[in-house]
């Protein structure tokens, strides 16, 4: 039996562990996000997990912890096909 050919991508994320405030109720919690990229500093890092989690309810406050992860993606070609985007033509 022939292998699939598959189609593979390697992606580096950040997690991270945030102290959260509801601003409703004033709940305080530590909430695991992720964020795909590196980041140089936490500042950046709290800057992008704003930007892509906070909301008028929930306050994203002080960064706890946080660590690059990688983890490696696949598809089959067919399944690629079927599922990409078609771009123009690289010059």
């Amino acid at each position: 039996m022939a292998r699939e050919r598959m189609i593979t991508r390697t992606v580096e994320f950040t997690e991270a562990e945030v102290m959260c405030v509801n601003v409703n109720t004033a709940d305080v919690a530590i909430r695991h996000f992720i964020v795909t990229g590196t980041f140089e500093n936490s500042d950046k890092l709290m800057k992008a997990l704003k930007k892509t989690y906070e909301t008028d309810e929930l306050k994203l406050v002080n960064l706890q912890d946080s660590r690059v992860t990688e983890q490696l993606y696949g598809m089959t070609e067919e399944m690629f096909i079927q599922m990409a985007t078609i771009l123009p033509p690289r010059n």
